[in-house]
C-alpha cells in the first residue's frame, strides 16, 4: 500500500543537498551586511546534564528529542508512555498494567511484560538507572525536561542502552522562593492536582524543593457484569439484555459458564442469579499520587550535593481488555462465533454477512432466525464496553532515596550518584476478557535495588577532554504469581527469585584536532550476572490440595564491551556534521513466565537463558541553526546490524496451552532517516504581539526486518509429533512503524496588557505496527493519526494560566496492544487506547 509520506525521502535528499550551500550563503550574507544591534533570542536550548558534564543538546552528536515542562503539559503527559506517541521511533506499550512497559527505539527492544523483564532502552530518573519495569513509568511532574536519545548509548549511559536512553530530569532547587499549583478537571470526572514549593533554608547554601501530583479519573469502559440493568432477563430471549444476563448472571449452560459453579465453595465466583455483580460497572480508571523532596547543599563553590527522597502509589483498577473470538486453523485466523468457553462479546456480533453490528443499544432485539457471525475487529463493536468477572486492583508502592554530588577540583570533576529503591506490586488481571474463569492471574512482586555511578571528568577548557568511571547495580526480585487457566478449580502458582549483579568500567576521550574537526570515542566493559530460582505448583483452589510441583535454578554470567567512535565537523558556529560508529550490548535474559515442565517443546529447557544481544550501528547526521537561530534543522541517517535478538512471545501451541517462549533470533537489519525542524519565523522582526509563532515537526522513515529468524516447535496434534519450523525471515520488526510524523504549531499572542493567548495544535502519525513476529494484521494497529488542541491564557505577569485542551480530537479508536490466545481460548484480547478527552486547568505560579 502506497503512503503519501513515501515521497518524503526525495524531499530529504533535496534538503541534504542544500545543507552545505545554505549555511555558506547565510554566512556570506552576514559578512556583507551590518550586524544587528541586538541578537534575537532564537530557539530555546535544551541542556543535557549527565556524568558531570552539561552540554546543549543541539551541540551533541546524537539523534535526540526533548520535552520541556511546557510541552509535557500541552500533551497531558503523565508518564513517558504518553510521550512516546509524539516521538518518532519511540514505542512504549503497557497494556496489561501500568508497571510492565515494553520500550522500543528504532525497532530495538524486548516485548516481555514479566517482572524480571530487561529492557533494551535504559531509563534514567535523575541519573539513576531504573532496572525494574515498575519504576520505568513513574509519574511526570515538576520536571526540567525529558530527553529521548536514539541509538546505542552504552558508553556514557551504561547498562542495557543498546536501543537508546530516556532521561527524566527533575527540577532542582535554585535557592529562591518559588513554586506553582495546578488543578485540572475533565471528561470521565478527571481530577488532577499538581504543585511545588521551593524554600531557601540557609542563604545560598541550602535549599529545598517539595513537589507532588494527585490523579483520579473514573473508568472509561462499561462493565455490563456490574450493571444492575442486566441482572434481569427480558421476555424476548434474543434481546441484548437477555443475552448479557446469560453471560454475566448465571444464565448460561456451558460447562465453563460461571452459572454452573457459582458458590465460592464450589470454585465459583459467588454470584447469585438476578443479583448485580460485585464488580464495578465502570472499569479502566486512574488513581495514583506521587511526591518527592530535594535538598540541595552547596557549602562551597567546589561542592554541589543533592539529596532526593520520593514516594509514589497507584490504586487503580487492573486494566480490562476487549474480547474478540478468533480461532486458529493451521495458522489461518477464523473469526468464530464464540471462544472455547462458549462466550462471545455480544456487541461484537453482526446480523448476517455484511449487515453491520446489530447490537448497538441495550434492549435491542436480534429477531428470530438471525444468523450470527462475529466481526473481525474490536473497533466495529463497542470498544469501551465488555463483560468482566474479575476487576482487581493494580496496587503499586514505590519509594527511593538518591544522593548525588559534584566535587570540582580545578580541571577535574568527580560526579557520584548513589541510590536505594524499593517497589512492591500486586495486580489482578482478567486476561480472558470475559465473565468466565478462563485466564486470570494474580501477580505479586517486590524488588530492592542499589545503584552507584561514579564519573571522573577532566576538562581544562582546551582541546582535550576525558572521562572515566564505572557503575554498580544490585537488585533482588521476588515474584509470586497465580494463574487460573480454564479449569475453574485448578490454580498454577509460580514463585521465583532473581538476583542481578552488574558492574562496568568505562573510558571516554574527546580531542579537538582543529577548530573544525573533533574526534571522540570510548568503550565500556560490562559484567552481568543473574541467579534465578523457581518453584511452580498446581493445586485445587477450593480445598487447596496439592497436585504437582516443579522447580529449578539457573545462573548465567556474561561480559562484553560496548563502544563508539565519533567524528564531528563544525564548519560554522551553528552547523555540526557528524559520523558515528557505535556498538550496543544488552546482557543475558531469563524467561520469567516458566510455569512448569509442560512448557517444554522440542526438547528446549524453559530455564535456559538466552544469549546477550548486540547491535552495530553506522550513523551520520547534522545539526544546524539558520537565520539568526530562527530555524533549527537536524537530521540523521542510520544502519543497524542487530544480532542475537532476544524474542519473548506467548506462542499458541498445538496442545492448546500457551507456551511462554524466550529465544534468540539470529539477525535483523534496520535502516532509516530522521529529520527534525523547529521554526520561529517571526522572532525578532515581526510586531511584538505576533512574533511568538513556533512550528515544530519531526519525521522518521525506518525499515526493520528479520533477516534470519526460524523457530522450531512440536506439532502435538500429529502422531509422532513431527517438528515444524516457522520462518519469520523477511518479516517486519515488532513495534517498528515505517513512517512517523509528529509536530505542533503554537502561537504566543501578546494581548498588550491583557496577557498572552496561546492556541496550540499537536499531531501524531504512526504507520502500521505489528505486535507479533508473524506480522498478522489482526495483531497490529493500522496507520494512525491523532490530534490534540489546546488554548491557554496567561496573565500579563504570567503568574496565572487558564487552559482548555482536547486530546484525541477525532475520537479515534486504536489498539494499544494485543495478545493472541487463539488456540488456548480461541480469542484475541485487545488493549484499546483512550477515547477523546477534554479538560480545563488553572495554574498559579510565584
Amino acid at each position: 500500500m502506497d503512503h503519501p509520506l513515501r515521497a518524503l525521502p526525495l524531499w530529504i535528499t533535496a534538503c541534504l543537498a542544500l545543507l552545505l550551500a545554505g549555511p555558506a550563503f547565510a554566512q556570506e550574507e552576514a559578512e556583507e551586511s551590518e550586524p544587528p544591534e541586538e541578537q534575537t533570542p532564537g530557539i530555546e536550548e535544551f541542556i543535557v546534564t549527565s556524568s558531570g558534564q552539561s552540554q546543549a543538546l543541539q551541540d551533541t552528536a546524537v539523534s535526540a528529542t526533548s520535552f520541556d515542562q511546557e510541552y509535557l503539559e500541552a500533551l497531558g503527559a503523565q508518564t513517558i508512555a504518553d510521550v512516546a506517541q509524539f516521538t518518532p521511533n519511540l514505542e512504549i506499550r503497557s497494556p496489561y498494567s501500568n508497571t510492565n512497559p515494553t520500550l522500543f527505539i528504532r525497532g530495538v527492544g524486548l516485548r516481555d511484560f514479566n517482572a524480571n523483564s530487561s529492557s533494551s532502552v535504559a531509563v534514567f530518573n535523575d541519573d539513576v538507572y531504573m532496572n525494574s519495569p515498575v519504576g520505568q513509568l513513574s509519574q511526570l511532574f515538576d520536571v526540567e525536561d525529558v530527553n529521548v536519545l536514539r541509538g546505542p548509548q552504552g558508553v556514557l549511559y551504561g547498562r542495557n542502552a543498546s536501543a537508546g536512553a530516556i532521561r527524566i530530569v527533575s527540577r532542582r532547587p535554585i535557592g529562591t522562593f518559588n513554586g506553582y499549583a495546578r488543578t485540572t478537571y475533565g471528561r470521565f470526572n478527571q481530577r488532577e492536582a499538581e504543585g511545588a514549593l521551593e524554600l531557601p533554608l540557609w542563604g545560598d547554601k541550602l535549599s529545598m524543593r517539595t513537589s507532588g501530583v494527585w490523579n483520579r479519573r473514573d473508568g472509561i469502559t462499561d462493565n455490563r457484569c456490574g450493571d444492575g440493568f442486566y441482572s434481569q432477563r427480558d421476555a424476548d430471549p434474543t434481546s441484548f439484555r437477555t443475552l448479557v444476563f446469560q453471560s454475566c448472571f448465571n444464565g448460561g449452560t456451558s460447562a465453563f459458564d460461571i452459572g454452573t459453579a457459582s458458590p465460592l465453595e464450589q470454585g465459583g465466583l459467588g454470584w447469585l442469579r438476578g443479583v448485580p455483580g460485585y464488580v464495578p460497572d465502570r472499569v479502566n480508571n486512574v488513581s495514583n499520587w506521587a511526591a518527592r523532596t530535594l535538598l540541595r547543599f552547596q557549602p562551597t563553590r567546589s561542592h554541589d550535593w543533592t539529596f532526593k527522597i520520593s514516594y509514589s502509589q497507584n490504586r487503580a483498577q487492573a486494566p480490562q481488555l476487549q474480547h474478540l473470538a478468533v480461532r486458529d486453523a493451521t495458522g489461518t485466523p477464523l473469526f468464530g462465533r464464540t471462544d472455547s468457553s462458549g462466550y462471545r462479546d455480544w456487541d461484537n456480533t453482526v446480523c448476517g454477512a455484511g449487515n453491520g453490528p446489530c447490537l448497538n443499544s441495550p434492549g435491542q432485539g436480534l429477531g428470530p432466525g438471525i444468523g450470527f457471525q462475529n466481526i473481525d475487529s474490536p473497533e466495529l463493536g463497542d470498544p469501551f464496553a465488555g463483560d468482566y468477572n474479575n476487576v482487581g486492583v493494580d496496587r503499586v508502592d514505590r519509594t527511593g532515596a538518591t544522593l548525588g554530588g559534584d566535587i570540582y577540583m580545578g580541571d577535574w570533576t568527580l560526579r557520584t550518584v548513589s541510590s536505594l529503591d524499593w517497589n512492591k506490586r500486586k495486580s489482578e488481571l482478567d486476561l480472558d476478557g470475559s465473565p468466565n474463569i478462563g485466564l486470570e492471574t494474580t501477580n505479586k512482586n517486590q524488588a530492592y535495588q542499589f545503584y552507584e555511578d561514579l564519573v571522573l571528568t577532566y576538562d581544562a577548557g582546551r582541546s582535550f577532554k576525558a572521562k572515566t568511571g564505572g557503575s554498580l547495580l544490585w537488585e533482588r526480585l521476588a515474584v509470586d504469581n497465580r494463574f487460573l487457566l480454564g479449569t475453574p478449580a485448578a490454580v498454577t502458582r509460580q514463585r521465583y527469585t532473581q538476583e542481578t549483579l552488574y558492574w562496568s568500567l568505562f573510558g571516554w576521550a574527546e580531542w579537538a584536532v582543529s577548530e573544525e574537526f573533533t574526534l571522540s570515542g570510548g568503550f565500556r566493559w560490562n559484567w552481568d550476572d543473574r541467579d534465578f530460582t523457581i518453584t511452580a505448583s498446581r493445586f485445587d483452589r477450593v480445598n487447596f490440595g496439592g497436585i504437582s510441583s516443579d522447580g529449578g535454578a539457573t545462573n548465567i554470567t556474561e561480559q562484553d564491551w560496548a563502544g563508539e567512535f565519533l567524528l564531528e565537523y563544525k564548519p560554522y558556529e551553528d552547523v555540526t556534521i557528524y559520523g558515528k560508529w557505535s556498538r550496543g550490548w544488552k546482557g543475558p535474559h531469563i524467561n520469567g513466565l516458566v510455569l512448569d515442565n509442560s512448557t517444554l517443546e522440542s526438547g528446549n529447557d524453559p530455564l535456559e537463558p538466552v544469549n546477550p544481544e548486540t547491535v552495530n550501528v553506522l550513523e551520520g547526521g547534522f545539526k544546524t541553526q539558520w537565520f539568526d537561530r530562527r530555524l533549527q534543522f537536524n537530521g540523521a541517517g542510520f544502519y543497524y546490524d542487530y544480532d542475537d535478538i532476544q524474542i519473548f512471545q506467548l506462542r499458541n501451541a498445538e496442545s492448546g496451552i500457551p507456551v511462554p517462549t524466550l529465544i534468540n533470533a539470529n539477525d535483523a537489519e534496520i535502516y532509516g532517516v530522521e529529520l527534525e525542524t523547529t521554526l520561529q519565523p517571526f522572532a525578532g522582526w515581526a510586531p511584538l504581539q505576533a512574533e511568538g509563532l513556533t512550528i515544530f515537526t519531526s519525521f522518521s522513515w525506518t525499515v526493520g526486518t528479520y533477516k534470519d529468524f526460524q523457530q522450531t516447535r512440536v506439532n502435538a496434534a500429529v502422531a509422532g509429533q513431527p517438528i515444524i519450523t516457522d520462518d519469520f525471515s523477511g518479516n517486519t520488526l515488532i513495534n517498528s512503524p515505517e513512517f512517523s510524523f509528529v509536530g505542533f504549531v503554537a502561537w504566543d499572542l501578546d494581548l498588550e496588557g491583557l496577557g498572552f493567548l496561546q492556541p496550540r495544535f499537536d499531531w501524531s502519525f504512526k504507520d502500521e505496527v505489528f505486535f507479533s513476529v508473524d506480522n498478522q494484521e489482526f495483531l497490529g494497529q493500522e496507520a494512525l493519526w491523532l490530534f490534540n488542541i489546546r488554548l491557554a491564557w496567561r496573565s500579563p505577569s504570567e503568574a496565572i494560566e487558564i487552559a482548555a485542551s482536547v486530546r484525541n480530537l477525532q475520537d479515534t479508536v486504536f489498539r494499544a496492544d494485543a495478545i493472541s490466545l487463539t488456540r488456548f481460548r480461541q480469542a484475541v484480547l485487545y488493549a484499546i487506547g483512550p477515547p477523546r478527552t477534554y479538560s480545563v486547568s488553572a495554574t498559579v505560579r510565584w
